[in-house]
C-alpha cells in the first residue's frame, strides 16, 4: 500500500489480532511523557474501569512530519504488523485512534526502552553477551 496523501491514510483497519477494547480516546488520562522521536511521542496513559485504573503507552504521531519524511508507509506496516501478528515480542494494537493532525496506538505498557536505544547507550554500541542472548 502506497500512501503518499494523508487523506487517503485510513488506519479504520480491521486487523485479525487487534485487541478489541473499546476503549475511548476520551476515557485516556495523559500522565508524562515515556519517550520522543523524530515522529512523535509516547505517553504513559491510563484508564479507570470498575474502580481499577489500568495503564498504557499511546504513542502519537504527527501527520505532517510523517507525510514530509515519507514515513507513511512504514507507518501503515507497522500498524499491519502489531495488529495481525501473535507473538511475545510484538505488541498487539489496542486500539488506533486518529484526528486532523496525528495517529494515536494504544499499546500495552511495557517498560525498559527499545531495543535500538539499548544498543546506542551500550558501551561501542553493542550489547554484552548475556543481553545479545537475551534478545536473541
Amino acid at each position: 500500500m502506497v500512501v503518499r496523501d494523508m487523506s487517503r491514510f485510513d488506519p479504520t483497519i480491521k486487523p485479525k489480532r487487534m485487541e478489541q477494547r473499546n476503549i475511548d480516546l476520551k476515557d485516556l488520562t495523559k500522565h508524562r511523557v515515556l519517550g520522543q522521536g523524530g515522529f512523535g511521542v509516547v505517553w504513559l496513559v491510563s484508564t479507570k474501569n470498575e474502580g481499577k485504573t489500568q495503564a498504557y503507552a499511546l504513542k502519537i504521531q504527527m501527520k505532517k512530519q510523517l507525510l514530509e519524511s515519507t514515513q507513511i508507509e512504514g507507518t501503515v506496516r507497522e500498524i499491519k504488523i502489531m495488529s495481525e501478528l501473535d507473538h511475545p515480542f510484538v505488541l498487539p494494537l489496542i486500539n488506533l485512534y486518529q484526528d486532523e493532525s496525528s495517529i494515536m496506538m494504544l499499546l500495552p505498557l511495557v517498560q525498559g526502552g527499545e531495543l535500538l536505544e539499548l544498543i546506542t547507550k551500550a558501551k561501542g554500541s553493542h550489547l554484552n553477551e548475556k543481553a545479545a542472548k537475551f534478545y536473541a
